[in-house]
């Protein structure tokens, strides 16, 4: 239900602030609006913390502590409490597995405290399992026999999931739970093939083996993936899946056969839209109506609002809902394309009162009366360094104008010799600030895929490029002459 809420708190024993680090944070995917929601978490001197966290359905998760991940289950009006050692923090450091699965004292309370430790447990299991080394298989295994090796790691997997289910007697809904899990990672590991594959040949052209033509019933393994289950919101990682089915190879060519035709009104373009892409699903992939594909038709809702007008919501919404049954995703639609225009008539985002948006304001105060572009960036993030680059001529045309170019990263995704290295030639305002304080940033923004570009008016607030809707050159001197 759209609007609850639940509460996680924690406390890790042993905790001491010296160790250079007061926060974390969980990156709630909204998978069906296709947004971030990340919500910083803030340690107290002795380790506890605590944050409602707005859900509309169950969720698997985690929360994230100087980037060592644990996982988490919580359900909506639930308050889940963790109490973990710091010792299992370091023992991930000595790994050096942000994803370390084996926390030996972590024990859970609340009304999902069973489920947690099942989820807990089982993935210890499967994680020990190993994993196909794709990217060293890519130029080795042809796609038939890559098909093989992944169909058999899926088959071991659920094999380990039944043992384990009876010896500590899983709940259904554990079991449920992990089945998709598999099959997620299942699904990532055809999807990823094909794309690294054809990075690789443009790399390696003389490659045999990236030659070689995929068959046509490769994508056969979407009939394994559960797409009808309504449990696929709930794993953390099911936006990837997600994101990787809808824009496969044979949905781009939507995109090509729809930019050779002709219309004169933006309804019959969404209604063209839709028909290819149901006939790729049903006829290409030869699959049957889904609650997945449902998601994957709110989802585009992104793109299709873009092509539209106010008064076309209603012929719009009629064709996007036509054939989706659940309750829930409807009423998701809708109140996403409400939101939107409702912005949309709005020139600014009001930022929220409270000790996040006041450390922002100390942030822009010295570029106060002057616009400001921000570049929230990263050094491992190539399209980041690729797009500070792009936009050295734009920062050069507004050089001595009231226009401030401002890069914003972290002390972790962004090493300080590396730092130097891309930030060496580049003119403008730069800040490294570390993680605890780029927490609080990401839940004022609400982002956490980078680049992410934010511009602020003379006045301080906040603007909407959705109102604006123009290029950077056009929004700059429009909000320069304000």
């Amino acid at each position: 239900q759209p609007g609850d809420t639940a509460v996680l708190q924690g406390y890790f024993r042993g905790y001491d602030p010296r160790i250079g680090f007061t926060s974390g944070v969980i990156y709630c995917e909204d998978v069906v609006a296709n947004e971030d929601n990340p919500i910083a978490l803030t340690l107290d001197s002795i380790g506890r913390f605590s944050v409602k966290i707005p859900l509309d359905h169950p969720m698997s998760n985690n929360y994230c502590f100087d980037r060592i991940y644990h996982s988490f289950y919580i359900e909506p009006g639930d308050t889940l409490t963790i109490y973990a050692d710091w010792e299992d923090l370091l023992q991930a450091y000595r790994f050096r597995d942000h994803h370390f699965e084996d926390f030996k004292s972590v024990c859970y309370m609340g009304a999902s405290a069973k489920i947690n430790a099942d989820l807990n447990l089982a993935k210890k299991f499967i994680s020990s399992q190993g994993n196909i080394r794709l990217f060293e298989m890519v130029k080795e295994v042809a796609p038939v026999d890559f098909m093989k090796l992944v169909e058999h790691e899926t088959q071991r997997f659920l094999a380990v999931l039944d043992s384990i289910s009876v010896i500590y007697y899983f709940s259904p809904q554990t079991i449920r739970l992990m089945k998709i899990d598999i099959a997620n990672n299942m699904g990532e590991q055809f999807f990823e093939y094909l794309s690294t594959r054809k990075g690789m040949l443009q790399q390696d052209s003389a490659n045999a083996i990236l030659k070689m033509p995929v068959p046509d019933h490769y994508y056969d393994f979407l009939h394994r993936l559960m797409l009808d289950d309504e449990y696929r919101l709930i794993p953390d990682r099911s936006w990837v899946l997600i994101n990787r089915f809808e824009y496969a190879k044979p949905f781009e060519q939507v995109y090509v056969r729809i930019g050779q035709e002709k219309f004169t009104n933006c309804v019959d373009y969404i209604r063209r839209f839709r028909e290819l892409r149901d006939s790729v699903y049903t006829n290409y992939f030869g699959l049957k109506p889904s609650f997945l594909y449902d998601v994957i038709k709110i989802r585009e809702l992104d793109f299709l609002m873009g092509q539209m007008n106010e008064e076309d919501m209603e012929p719009v919404l009629e064709i996007v809902l036509r054939d989706i049954q659940n309750p829930y995703l409807k009423l998701r639609g809708c109140e996403l394309m409400k939101a939107y225009f409702q912005a949309r008539k709005q020139p600014t985002c009001p930022l929220p009162e409270g000790k996040i948006a006041g450390y922002f304001r100390k942030i822009i105060e010295p570029y106060k009366g002057k616009v400001i572009f921000m570049d929230f960036w990263a050094t491992s993030c190539g399209p980041c360094c690729a797009g500070i680059k792009a936009m050295k001529p734009l920062r050069e045309s507004y050089k001595g104008k009231d226009v401030v170019f401002l890069f914003i990263t972290d002390e972790g995704s962004s090493p300080l010799g590396a730092y130097n290295k891309v930030m060496a030639d580049v003119e403008g305002e730069k800040l490294r600030l570390t993680r605890n304080d780029y927490n609080y940033l990401q839940e004022l923004f609400q982002f956490s895929a980078i680049p992410y570009y934010v511009i602020i008016n003379k006045k301080g607030e906040v603007v909407n490029q959705n109102y604006y809707r123009s290029g950077y050159r056009e929004l700059f001197d429009r909000l320069l002459a304000e």
